[in-house]
Order: C-alpha cells, then sequence, then structure tokens
C-alpha cells in the first residue's frame, strides 16, 4: 500500500463506496481547471495486469469455446471438435470475465478497465452494447432465464443489477467488504465474495495512545468488538430486477483472507471458496515466518443450507514435496467425484477426490509446461470441465494459452503426477518475455523454502492485501516464537502492504525508503521467504531484474471520484489551494513533501505521527482515496479503526481524517497536528479523494454507438472523449464490425488522430474516416465501439498490432503477420524492409539496407516531472529506433523498448538520482540498420531537499580493548551531515551481541545509548565481562537509531552507509 505519512489525507467520507463512473459528461461552459499539474501514463507496454476471474465459456452446444486475451484485449474463439482457434474479437483493454446469457448466444465480457460489460453478438463478431457499471467490474453471473445480470463493482464496492432485455443497470446495491469480485448463481440465489476480505487483525497500539502502533494482533479480548470480517454475502432477487436486495443477516464471516472466487458446486447447497489465510498476527520478524510461510493456501466449503464451514488446509493436504499455492479457481467434474484446482502459485493443477462429508484427498497433480523455454512458467489460473466430463480447460494466465487435458487420460488410483501438453495460444502477447518472466517469479511460490508462499501472497496480483505486518529483522533462529525474540537488529514496527503498482517513480522504496533500488528488495527471498540455494538462504540473484521489469510496467487505473475531465468542483479547488499554498507545518504546505503530480518528492522526513519509525519516506497519494475502509470502535488499545483493520500511515493506525490531519500534537497542547480549520479539512478531503493518479480517466473508457444511441453519443461521450485526446490526456480507437471471410473475422478498426480530426484505419489503403461517418455507420449499417485508452496505446491496439512499421491489414494482404513483426528474424522489422525495398521473408543482413540515415530527436525532450531522486521525461524521434539512456557521461541505465521492438516515442524514469543535482540526458538513438546519433541536449534538475542535509551514519566498527576491569567492546559510530560531521548531542541507541561458534546467541549489553561529541562521533566503550562460550565466535554491534537534539536535522536511517559491525572475539 503506498504509504500515507503527511496525512493530509483521506477521511472517514473516504470509506464510502467509490461513485458509479456512469459517463457523468462534462457539463457544457467553463470548469474550474486549474492549478494542478497532470501526468499521463503513457506507453505501448502499460500492464493493467487483469488477474481473469471467469475467462472462458461454452457456447449453447459447447461447439465452441470463448476464451478471454485480456493484454490483447482480444476475445478468442476456438472449435472444440479440434481444438483449434478459429477466430477473435476486438474487445476492451482489461476483460476479467466473460459468461453467455442463457437461451441466447449473446457474450457478456467484464471489462474491469473500461468499467463496463461489453455485449457481444458472437455472430456479427462485435461487440453491440456497451452498459458502464462502474470502477473495476470483475464477476458476472445470470439467473437461470437470463433476464438479469449481476455485476461485481470491485473498486465501487457494489454489486450492479442489469436488466439483460435492454442492458439496463436498474439497480445498484452496495457490498460492506473491500473489492468484491466472486459471484456466483445456484438454487436461484446469488452469492459474493470480495477478494479483500481481511482477517479480524489490525494495528495495535498502547494504553496512553492507540495510534501508537507496535503490534499486529487479532482483534479480541475483553472490551474489544472483534471487526466484521464479511466474505460471503447472499443476494436475494427480487421479483424484477430492481426488487433485488442484499440480504445482510445471511452473510458469512471468517471465511479467509484473500478469496479469489466462488464456485457453487452442481446438486448441492455447498460454495467452494479458494483462498489465502494471512498469517500476520501469528509472527513477527521476516526470519520469524516458518519456512518463508506467510500464508495458508485453503479451500472453504460452505454449505448454505447451514452448518459451520469446513475449511480445507491445502498445505497439510498436499504429499511431501507437493503444493498448491494461490488457489485461484476451480472446476468440478461432472462425472467423476473431482474437482480441479487452477493452482496459480505452484504452476500446476491439483486433482482433489471429494469423498463423503465432503472429505477431501489428494489424488495429483497436472503440470502443464509453458510454450517455450522463455519465459519459464505457464500461470494455471481457472479452470473449466465440459458437460460431458471429457474434457478439463485451464486458463494459462502466464502463457497466455489454454490447455486442454483428456481426464479419462488421467490415473484413477493412487497419487499421480503427470504432465499434459503445453497450451495452445490464444493470441497477441503484449508484454515481452523479460516482463512475463518477472510476472512468473513474482507469483512463483516455488521459490520460497515451503512451496507455498510468493511475492504475491502478500501484493495480491501486484497491487496489496491492505493488511499490516510486522516484519522487523532478528538475529533469532528462524522460527522463534514471536514472544521470544531476543536479539533485534532493525525495529520496524507495524507495516501495511504497499502496492507495487507504479511503484518505478516513487522511490526511495519502502516505508521509511531505506530500499533505494528496487533490486534491494531482492533479499527478502532469503530473509523472508527463506529462498535457499545449496542449503543456504539466498536471493534469486540475476533473475530478480526480470521481476523488476514487470513491475515496473504495471499500471494503475484512473481515480474513479475524480470528474471526467479532471475538473474540480469548487470545494476540491479549495482543497486544491489549501494543498499547494497554505503553510500547515513548520511553514510548509502540504505540497511542500507531496510535490504535484506524484504527491511526493521522494524526501525522507520526520514521521509526523506516533510508532516505531522516527523517518519516513513521503508517500505518493495516488489512490489515497480507494484506501479507507469503513469506521470500527474495536475498543481497548485497538480504539478506532476501519473494517479491514489497517487504515492510513504507515502503520495502519488512523481510520479518519480527524485522526490524521486534525489530530492534536503529542506534547500534550492540544494544537492540531496540522494548522487547518475544520472547513478547510473538509475542503482538502475533497481533494484528495480526486486526486489523480497519473492517468486520465478518458484513458480507461468504452462506449458503444448503435442504432438507438448514435447522435447521443456523438455530441456526449464520443465528443468528451476526442476532446480528451486534443488535451493529449488519451488515444481513441473506433472498433468496428469486423468483416466476415471464410477464416474468419477481419477486424476492423481505427484510431483518431487529432491534428486532422479524423480515424486513421489499418491500411494505408483504406480511406480515412470522420467520427460523424462513424456514427452513421453506427446507425444504418452496425455498432461502432469507441475506446478511450492511455497514449501511446491507440497504434498498437488499432492499427500496428506489432509496431513493425506496417498495418495490420496491409501485412494480411501482403502475407506477413501483425502480431509478429519479425518474419525473417533478421535484424529489421518487416515495415522498415518494405519501406527501405528489402524483402521481409529473406534473411537480410546489416549491410543490406540501404538506410544510412540517423534517427534524430522529432522535437525537444519534455520533463513530466522531477522529485528529489527521480526524473520522468518523454522522448520522441523522426524514426522508429531503440533507445538508449544515461545520465551525465555515465554507464547507461536504461534500454528501451526491452523487447526486439523498436518505437518513435518512449517514456523515461530515471531514478536513484542525487538531489538538486543537474542531470545532462544522454540519448542513444539506434535504428534496425545500426544507424547512431547521441544527443545531450536535454538538462534536468531533481528537485532540493527540504532539509538539504539530514544526519545518518557513516562509519562504524569494532575492536576489542583492555581496561582495569577487563576487556571491553570499543565502538566509535560516526554521524555526518552530507560532507561535515553531525552536530553534536546526537543520541545514538545500540545493543552488543555476542555470536558464538555455534551460532548461538548472547546478549552483551542491549539498549545502550551514548551521544555524539564535537567531530559528530558516539563512542561505546562496553564491558565484556560474563560472556561464556567464548572463542572462535564474534561481536556484533547493532545501531537501532538515533534521536537529534533540539534544533538539529534529523536522523534518517534509510541513508545510513551501515547500521552493524563485527569483530572476531
Amino acid at each position: 500500500m503506498l504509504h500515507r505519512t503527511l496525512s493530509i489525507l483521506a477521511l472517514a467520507a473516504l470509506a464510502a463506496p467509490a461513485p458509479a463512473q456512469t459517463a457523468r459528461l462534462p457539463a457544457p461552459g467553463p470548469q474550474l481547471r486549474a492549478t494542478v499539474p497532470h501526468d499521463d501514463a503513457f506507453g505501448r507496454s502499460l500492464d493493467f495486469d487483469t488477474a481473469v476471474l471467469t475467462p472462458f465459456c461454452f457456447s449453447q452446444d459447447e461447439s465452441r469455446l470463448y476464451v478471454l486475451n485480456s493484454s490483447g484485449a482480444r476475445l478468442a474463439i476456438f472449435e472444440t471438435a479440434n481444438f483449434t482457434r478459429v477466430g477473435e474479437i476486438a474487445v476492451g483493454l482489461g476483460t476479467a470475465s466473460i459468461a453467455r446469457r442463457p437461451g441466447t448466444d449473446e457474450l457478456w465480457v467484464v471489462d474491469r478497465v473500461g468499467g463496463c460489460v461489453s455485449v457481444v453478438d458472437p455472430q456479427l463478431g462485435a461487440i453491440v452494447r456497451t452498459v458502464r457499471v462502474g470502477a473495476e467490474p470483475y464477476g458476472i453471473a445470470f439467473d437461470a432465464t437470463g433476464a438479469r445480470a449481476w455485476v461485481t463493482v470491485s473498486a465501487a464496492k457494489q454489486v450492479a443489477v442489469v436488466r439483460a432485455s435492454d442492458s439496463t443497470v436498474v439497480r445498484t446495491l452496495g457490498v460492506r467488504a473491500e473489492n468484491p469480485r466472486g459471484i456466483a448463481y445456484a438454487n436461484g440465489l446469488a452469492w459474493i465474495v470480495p477478494l479483500l476480505s481481511g482477517n479480524n487483525t489490525a494495528p495495535r497500539g498502547i494504553p496512553t495512545d492507540t495510534n501508537d502502533v507496535r503490534t499486529v494482533e487479532r482483534v479480541e479480548g475483553p472490551g474489544v468488538v472483534p471487526l466484521p470480517d464479511r466474505d460471503l454475502f447472499l443476494l436475494r432477487p427480487g421479483v424484477q430486477p430492481d426488487q433485488d436486495q442484499i440480504d445482510l443477516s445471511a452473510t458469512r464471516t471468517g471465511l479467509g483472507t484473500i478469496l479469489f472466487n466462488v464456485h457453487a458446486r452442481p446438486g448441492t447447497g455447498e460454495l467452494w471458496i479458494p483462498n489465502t489465510d494471512a498469517l500476520n498476527s501469528e509472527h513477527s520478524g521476516e526470519r520469524d515466518f516458518i519456512d518463508g510461510q506467510v500464508v495458508k493456501n485453503r479451500l472453504t466449503i460452505v454449505d448454505t443450507n447451514g452448518g459451520a464451514p469446513r475449511f480445507v488446509d491445502l498445505d497439510q493436504l498436499a504429499p511431501q514435496g507437493a503444493h498448491c499455492a494461490q488457489p485461484a479457481g476451480l472446476a468440478f467434474d461432472p462425472v467423476r467425484p473431482r474437482v480441479y484446482v487452477a493452482s496459480y502459485g505452484s504452476d500446476l493443477v491439483t486433482v482433489l477426490r471429494i469423498g463423503a462429508g465432503r472429505n477431501l484427498t489428494w489424488e495429483g497433480v497436472i503440470h502443464i509446461p509453458a510454450k517455450q523455454a522463455y519465459p519459464r512458467g505457464s500461470g494455471p489460473r481457472a479452470c473449466l470441465v465440459d458437460g460431458q466430463g471429457r474434457w478439463l480447460y485451464v486458463y494459462l494466465m502466464q502463457d497466455k494459452a489454454v490447455a486442454r487435458i483428456d481426464l479419462a487420460a488421467l490415473p484413477q488410483a493412487g497419487v499421480f503426477d503427470v504432465t499434459s501438453a503445453p497450451g495452445t495460444n490464444i493470441g497477441f502477447e503484449l508484454l515481452s518475455g523479460a516482463e512475463r518472466l518477472g510476472r512468473h517469479l513474482f507469483n512463483d511460490a516455488n521459490l520460497s523454502k515451503s512451496g507455498t508462499s510468493s511475492c504475491a501472497s502478500c501484493h495480491v496480483d501486484g497491487h496489496t492485501d491492505r493488511l499490516a505486518w510486522e516484519l522487523s529483522h532478528y538475529l533469532d533462529p528462524r522460527g522463534t516464537a514471536r514472544d521470544l525474540l531476543q536479539f533485534p537488529v532493525d525495529v520496524k514496527g507495524p507495516l501495511v502492504t504497499q502496492s507495487t503498482r507504479k511503484l518505478e517513480e516513487t522511490g526511495p522504496y519502502h516505508w521509511r525508503g531505506e530500499k533505494r533500488r528496487l533490486a534491494d528488495f531482492n533479499q527478502a527471498f532469503g530473509n523472508l521467504l527463506g529462498h535457499e540455494v545449496a542449503g543456504v538462504p539466498s536471493d534469486i540473484g540475476g533473475d530478480f531484474q526480470y521481476l523488476i521489469h514487470y513491475v515496473n510496467r504495471l499500471a494503475l487505473l484512473p481515480n474513479p471520484r475524480e470528474n471526467l475531465d479532471r475538473s474540480l468542483t469548487a470545494a476540491q479547488a479549495r482543497g486544491a489551494d489549501v494543498f499547494q499554498n497554505q503553510p500547515v507545518m513548520n511553514g510548509l504546505a502540504c505540497a511542500s513533501c507531496h510535490a504535484l503530480p506524484l504527491g511526493t518528492s521522494g524526501e525522507v522526513v520526520a514521521a509526523p505521527v506516533p510508532g516505531v519509525l522516527e523517518t519516513v519516506d513521503v508517500p505518493s497519494l495516488r489512490g489515497v482515496g480507494s484506501e479507507l475502509a469503513p469506521q470500527h470502535m474495536a475498543g481497548g488499545n485497538f480504539g478506532l479503526r476501519t473494517e479491514l483493520g489497517a487504515g492510513l500511515t504507515h502503520a495502519g493506525a488512523f481510520a479518519s481524517m480527524h485522526d490524521t490531519v486534525l489530530r492534536p500534537r503529542a506534547d500534550g497542547s492540544g494544537t492540531p497536528q496540522f494548522a487547518l480549520t475544520p472547513q478547510e479539512a473538509q475542503d482538502l478531503e475533497e481533494f484528495l479523494a480526486a486526486f489523480d493518479n497519473g492517468i486520465a480517466p478518458s484513458a480507461a473508457y468504452q462506449v458503444t454507438a448503435h442504432a438507438a444511441n448514435a447522435a447521443a453519443v456523438e455530441n456526449g461521450e464520443l465528443a468528451y472523449l476526442l476532446e480528451e485526446a486534443r488535451r493529449d490526456h488519451c488515444d481513441v480507437v473506433a472498433v468496428r464490425a469486423p468483416v466476415v471471410t471464410p477464416t474468419g473475422f477481419l477486424i476492423q478498426t481505427a484510431e483518431y488522430e487529432p491534428a486532422t480530426g479524423r480515424f486513421l484505419p489499418a491500411s494505408v489503403a483504406m480511406p480515412f474516416l470522420t467520427p460523424h461517418q462513424l456514427i452513421v455507420e453506427a446507425q444504418v449499417v452496425s455498432p461502432v465501439t469507441f475506446l478511450g485508452v492511455p497514449r501511446g496505446t491507440g497504434l498498437w491496439l488499432a492499427r500496428d498490432r506489432d509496431m513493425d512499421g506496417l498495418h495490420d491489414l496491409d501485412e494480411l494482404a501482403l502475407g506477413t503477420s501483425p502480431e509478429f513483426g519479425n518474419m525473417d528474424l533478421d535484424a529489421f522489422p518487416d515495415g522498415y524492409e518494405v519501406r527501405h525495398g528489402l524483402d521481409p521473408f529473406v534473411y537480410d543482413p546489416l549491410s543490406a539496407s540501404p538506410d544510412t540515415q540517423a534517427p534524430r530527436l522529432a522535437r525537444a525532450v519534455r520533463l513530466v516531472y522531477a522529485t528529489t531522486n527521480t526524473l520522468k521525461f518523454e522522448v520522441e524521434t523522426d524514426e522508429a529506433c531503440q533507445l538508449v539512456v544515461g545520465y551525465n557521461g555515465n554507464y547507461p541505465v536504461q534500454r528501451l523498448p526491452l523487447a526486439a521492438h523498436k518505437d518513435t516515442r518512449f517514456a523515461v524514469i530515471l531514478n536513484d538520482l542525487e538531489a538538486d543535482t543537474d542531470h545532462v540526458v544522454d540519448l542513444t538513438m539506434k535504428d534496425p540498420s545500426g544507424n547512431v546519433f547521441v544527443d545531450h541536449s536535454a538538462s534536468f534538475r531533481t528537485r532540493a531537499r527540504l532539509v538539504p542535509n539530514p544526519a545518518a551514519i557513516t562509519a562504524m566498527s569494532v575492536s576489542v580493548a583492555s581496561s582495569p576491569n577487563g576487556p571491553i567492546a570499543v565502538v566509535p559510530v560516526d554521524l555526518a551531515q552530507g560532507a561535515q560531521p553531525a552536530a553534536p548531542g546526537y543520541v545514538v541507541l545500540g545493543s552488543l551481541y555476542y555470536r558464538r561458534s555455534d551460532g548461538s546467541l548472547a546478549n552483551v549489553h542491549s539498549a545502550v545509548t551514548h551521544t555524539t561529541d564535537a567531530n559528530g562521533r558516539a563512542l561505546f566503550r562496553i564491558a565484556l565481562s560474563g560472556l561464556t562460550g567464548i572463542g572462535g565466535g564474534e561481536l556484533l554491534f547493532v545501531v537501532h537509531g538515533a534521536t537529534p537534539p533540539a534544533g538539529a536535522a534529523p536522523y534518517v536511517r534509510a541513508l545510513d552507509v551501515l547500521t552493524t559491525a563485527t569483530t572476531p572475539y
């Protein structure tokens, strides 16, 4: 979760559901614009990484299988008779679920990114209706007749009830939980589970201040009211769709922490929920988790007819050496008493036998290899069995494929371990092999010692579990019980899981900023997950760079609370003025630290809230409006928390704006922490609730024009999208009905060109189209869908899928592939070869190219923002090339694009830079022929720190000396401010431990303090008397922190050169 410290941030009202973004289009007339700088996400490979929920379904007669290709923006069509892909249909960028409307051929596709449901006619091969339902819809279910559909709207915490006959949302029902996703219909009822259900744990404070958080505990005990932990909701259909209701009296609790989906077992009243259950309240310290297991992997079985739920611990059920990590979905066999579980984290399918009384037996596993050796991993995410129980279909999210497994061929007795054939490709994959390998490593539980846990166990699907964890560093042996830990090295206190989306832009990393580079997280594989090489805890070496590539592509969605055109309400405008201009603490405005557009300066500052941490990395404010659940008075040492447990700030201790911004200072004066009136705080709340996520709402928007609404769309939604494109906030793509050919659908798409006001089709031979021409087509021929998508995405989505310089339809006419940009595997993209008279089917050496002109900048490099350590800028070249980026004559640090592609537009992020420093940007542009041009014309300066020279430890050592009373350890600890010694008076706190030759530990002197002198040195002299078992071991001195004297610069642990020192003894 993005850190939240100077938390002028996000108040009780933010706990309310996000509004459904149902096209409240900009009103005519002047709007309140600003004054508030925005970033606009850009790039051909922005990765929304939609974790599919129900990614395939059958046609009525099961002769066809429809499969979502989420990142490729396509719906793949397979003939089941011979399991061959026979076509595809263009859809939006974030498809999460698909369902066939009962009694019809209609396909309803839920698009998380577009905030809508696309109604697809499979005969026409096109979207015929768009139903806008709200922010981040995920799951869908129909009633038995197909008269109504229910759509879970996760970010809005709602379920949309849609009357299917006219595709109209007739009712919206609130769900009192975080991210409702899974939905199942059975026996006349609909059941809903949230992804983030919590586990009745919360940060626990101290008696004198419940917000001074020290531990993470279960919310229970005398005088304490447990969290609601609502996990399963019942939706009772009414006589008419607009009479549907959530029956709160039937809500089930305590079923798991991360609930991936819910499945109804046919012929029973059972609901099966694949889930993980977090162990955050059972352990303290990153090495305290046994074999690196941070979650339990489970199935929870609920009998809706009554009785207690049954919890199936898959980690315990599995035989030695087998695992079923991150069970994401399942399917029941209609013939055999078996259930097939997609084990996304273990990269396999688990087969369980269902016995009497719902007793489960582990029968075996099915390994599905990737289609290729690189990248590794296939990523089973969902399962589907046909009605006859003949075939098991497995959706392979990592491999962008579907595997089909003959169920009759599986062993029917004994515990088996089989390997199937690789999956069949479902279509175009946008991400490079390096990024896909990074996603595999991020989710691979086999990299933990226990085989149960991965990065994604807490950073669920690249985001967050919204829980607090205590991951301090102790020297005690791995697995030591939390109440027996004796040898602290780095005590962090509870910290809330951070999102990894757009993490690259917000360094330094972690709550204290102690991770200067993303590569510094590599050590978590050995320290936290227990990964070993030859029996020794280890990181994953150079493979971690692939994980970085994946994380760097993860994109945020627009803020659903923001006006569609980014205009401000009157209250938001006043809040923006307060945020940017009004001094609220020590003469500083909010924006002094939370610099726009990110909401962070990237600086590490003194923590303005209580807790273990004394300094924190200034948090980005992106996504802050989504981070509060409703408030809950737990009482006792928990005090006021959110219903999910963790709230705002690093420890998740604050549940409202009052507790963060208007909280009294700790000095007992009663003075508010920040100098704000209640009205100013309210205005600030309004501004922060709509804080821009660095991507415009128009970049995730979809509307379909058809005969009944075309005129309204032309003057409403389409006018809005085209205006946003002219402002360079988004690209706009038109998706027309395809041309039907003997081999399938010939997809027809076009991209809007703001400079000419026309749509450019996917062939240079085809005429341009005006927006009005497309509207007329929608009125009299067939529907046209308009997509607002992120900048830089429109080209590959509409015209040049493989970015090789040839338009898609022209490639089909030529015989090259629109999805593979280098048919002959030489150095030249196909479009480049055609343009320069070469043959794209014949391998050519570099010397064959007649091109001798090196690429140049098409315009000046544009700075997007600068923080104290990061620069973001955009580069545009006059021809497609590869861009290598460095600065100040140093070794290059980036190569764009990652794969063997070329591009003309680039968004570049340089981080881990020095503050208040000029950086001359070194750009090396290389075209396919090897022509190179180097440019140094751009120079940008990083932001200056508010505290120019914070104090940090620069040197420390341990030696043994004699004294009249026996041997002593002499430990000089040097603090400096930049190049100068720190001021005298810093109180340094440390401990001295002894590690014996057998690895056992002894506490020589804990929590000893000393004060720095005029040279910035704290000189510890610690007696060594009383030690036993001396010889062949080592003394280890640990600095826990330093307290500055009044008026001195803060001590920032994140800047320490070292915090431990050893010597043999």
